[in-house]
């Protein structure tokens, strides 16, 4: 949906979204993991857009799909059976 890829958030509306602390959001942003911009110059107010959020999710979920190790089936030895 077009308005809502484009709503802005704040830092605090951006922690509360994906539920991590504050301090994790801003190393995100520092990071330059999630996307953002100054509003009002330099030392202006942060505001995120949701668009970059999706995108940022994106990119974990592809990360985690590539790392994960496909487990082999396990077989088991009885020695202690006598199977025929």
């Amino acid at each position: 949906m077009i308005l809502e890829s484009t709503r802005l958030m704040t830092v605090k509306e951006l922690a509360e979204q994906l539920r991590i602390s504050l301090a994790t959001a801003y190393v995100l942003l520092k990071q330059g993991k999630i996307a953002s911009f100054r509003i009002g110059g330099n030392c202006g107010a942060i505001r995120v857009r949701m668009a970059d959020v999706e995108t940022y999710l994106e990119s974990q979920k592809q990360q985690v799909e590539s790392t994960v190790p496909v487990q082999k089936p396990v077989r088991l030895q009885l020695k202690h059976l006598k199977l025929r």
